[in-house]
């Protein structure tokens, strides 16, 4: 009953916005809201350039402007107000983010850097906090099963971030930003060369304390004080384009350091937990993507290559039990792709992919590091460091079919793709768009997606089991748009059913445990947003999503709620500008979820609000008060056991 009356307010307030627009003249706003899903251009959905109105996929593009409006720090941050969106933040600025798209978890979303997988070879998952907002152009995220053409990893969804090119030369920005608990940043990005030949170099360092007093959870988790939390990052990010003759090239190079204070929860099944004030985080990212793109009259070639590298040092020397790891992971990849009109009313995509993922496992106990050089991983690997490796390749084959004068599209698409140690996947999708009116789509899409066993699932030692399989997905939406010139409205019932999905199970008293794969897992929702200008320079957007069902079938958890997926989420985001003002107000709720899969640990819901005041001091030159968490709500946390800072402030001078 409560899912029926919010989505039929939604519905009715959803088609009052949007029909009054469709004859109103066209002005828009003076910069990108909100999230937008009816207007621009997408890359992602079709994996190639296609107007957004002409996929039938679900579709929202979060540009430069949204993420500097929202304050956000990282993707994540801004990415909490796309509907059907989980983010899972591990505390304070520093920690660990993940995001998982339509109650799939974070390693069956896929993230895309530039159109290519960034994934972590061993976690399976993207952490948000390597990639400052600052280097992002725009977020493309794609909803719903998308292995057809990005493969594994693609079952809840694609987000692929774009980072930013150079446009002119002799351009330069510059931030600083002044926080909570001792954070600073300061940021320069500066753009040089000639007409056909461009390069922009961003440098950003963040330094936070992190250190604050938390409220008690329940019995088990006493009140304290959040020590060890402190965070230092440097990025530096270098884009380069340009033209080879009638060939377009591109470059990105990304570093991303930090070394952080790695505490651990504060919450234990077994008692109070004594958090570590000793452990530390040291992490190195490198990342680097070449993009060769040959534009034709009624065709399009491109050739991406791309190697991520990670270094990741964790260690403890917190007596008795003093342990020292590393985890070394690269992975690299080589994409073709050739897209080309055939007739007045076909697009074919085909290409092909492959990849190479390598991770090195390295321990030292008590001060005792294991002997001997590593080892190729066999089962579970002891005494001894070992290397993990992963080799995949896959071709796939899509048609769209949007034939002239008529109100349907239609589109389908199937991916072979074998990976070492696995059996071969076969994976198709078909999607359609039924026009209704030049403001009104029906669209529908049914996919087959999955997931390839993550080199932790497979080889890490004491814990990995080679013999897993892949999970797989049947994956299916539907539902409706509308367009105006000043706002767009959309609602969606989706669902997901996964079999051999990979849960981690006990197998001791001390609450060690291994991966294994399940019967099956069940996932139904509908996802709804509206948004609209409200004037030239006003605007205001809503999105709601019912987790209606999210159903683990595993032998020991049947019927449970699966681990983390929310009961809904919703936001809010409005602002207006008044001369050389812009105040903005920005709210987002979680409902009820489970923090362990026997559903024994429930976590309260939660709202926080953001408001924030910009004055422009010159064409320039610009200063933003922002306040976030004005609830003071400490009981915001997204896992349990790392809590989150109350109420903070911040102030931002920047330029353009």
């Amino acid at each position: 009953m409560r899912t029926l009356i919010v989505l039929t307010v939604v519905t009715v307030v959803g088609f009052a916005a949007a029909i009054p627009s469709l004859a109103a003249p066209t002005p828009g706003p003076s910069a990108t809201p909100a999230p937008k899903q009816l207007s621009g251009v997408v890359v992602t959905a079709q994996r190639h350039q296609t107007p957004i109105g002409r996929t039938s996929r679900h579709v929202w593009i979060l540009s430069a402007a949204d993420l500097e409006r929202l304050g956000a720090a990282t993707a994540a941050d801004a990415l909490r107000f796309v509907p059907g969106t989980v983010v899972q933040e591990y505390g304070a600025y520093g920690s660990l983010a993940t995001v998982a798209l339509r109650g799939a978890s974070t390693s069956q979303t896929l993230i895309l850097i530039n159109g290519l997988p960034a994934n972590e070879p061993d976690t399976g998952s993207f952490d948000f906090s390597t990639l400052p907002a600052s280097t992002i152009d725009h977020i493309e995220v794609v909803q719903g099963g998308s292995s057809t053409l990005y493969g594994s990893a693609a079952m809840g969804g694609v987000i692929n971030i774009v980072t930013k090119e150079p446009v002119s030369a002799g351009s330069a920005t510059a931030i600083a930003q002044w926080g909570y608990r001792g954070e600073f940043t300061r940021g320069l990005g500066v753009t040089l060369g000639a007409q056909n030949f461009l390069g922009r170099v961003d440098v950003q360092t963040v330094s936070a304390n992190n250190e604050f007093a938390y409220p008690a959870y329940g019995i088990l988790y006493p009140a304290g004080v959040r020590t060890n939390d402190d965070a230092k990052e440097e990025n530096t990010s270098v884009n380069l384009n340009g033209r080879l003759g009638a060939v377009l090239a591109a470059a990105t190079l990304q570093n991303n350091a930090s070394n952080i204070g790695s505490p651990g929860s504060v919450f234990s099944p077994f008692g109070p937990a004594q958090p570590s004030g000793l452990a530390r985080q040291q992490r190195i990212y490198q990342r680097m993507n070449l993009d060769f793109d040959l534009p034709l009259a009624r065709s399009e070639f491109e050739l991406q290559l791309s190697t991520d590298g990670r270094r990741l040092h964790f260690y403890d020397p917190t007596p008795p039990f003093a342990y020292d790891t590393q985890g070394n992971a690269n992975s690299r990849q080589i994409a073709l792709r050739a897209t080309m009109e055939v007739g007045q009313s076909n697009v074919v995509t085909t290409g092909y992919d492959a990849g190479n993922d390598t991770a090195l496992f390295d321990f030292a106990f008590a001060g005792v590091p294991y002997g001997g050089p590593p080892v190729q991983c066999e089962g579970i690997a002891k005494n001894k460091p070992c290397v993990a490796r992963d080799t995949t390749s896959a071709l796939y084959l899509q048609d769209e079919e949007h034939a002239p004068n008529s109100p349907f599209s239609v589109s389908a698409g199937v991916r072979n793709e074998q990976s070492a140690g696995t059996k071969p996947v076969s994976v198709p999708s078909t999607g359609a768009i039924l026009k209704l009116s030049d403001a009104f789509d029906l669209v529908a899409n049914y996919a087959r997606a999955f997931r390839n066993p993550n080199l932790d699932e497979r080889y890490y030692p004491g814990y990995g089991d080679p013999a897993l399989l892949p999970e797989y997905g049947a994956t299916f939406d539907g539902g409706v748009r509308a367009r105006g010139s000043h706002g767009d409205f959309n609602l969606a019932y989706f669902g997901a059913d996964t079999n051999n999905l990979i849960i981690n199970v006990p197998f001791d008293k001390f609450g060690d445990v291994h991966p294994v794969n399940v019967s099956r897992a069940r996932v139904r929702g509908i996802e709804s947003s509206i948004s609209r200008d409200l004037g030239r320079f006003a605007h205001a957007s809503i999105a709601y999503t019912d987790y209606l069902r999210a159903v683990d079938y595993a032998l020991a958890f049947s019927g449970n709620r699966l681990l983390y997926r929310p009961t809904a989420t919703a936001s809010a985001t409005a602002w207006v500008a008044r001369g050389t003002w812009t105040y903005g107000l920005d709210t987002v709720f979680v409902g009820r979820r489970y923090a362990d899969e026997a559903n024994t640990e429930l976590m309260r819901p939660y709202v926080t609000t953001s408001v924030h005041v910009k004055k422009r001091i010159s064409s320039r030159f610009a200063v933003t008060l922002q306040v976030d968490n004005l609830e003071n709500n400490s009981s915001a946390e997204d896992v349990l056991g790392y809590p989150v800072i109350g109420r903070a402030f911040s102030i931002r001078v920047s330029t353009r």
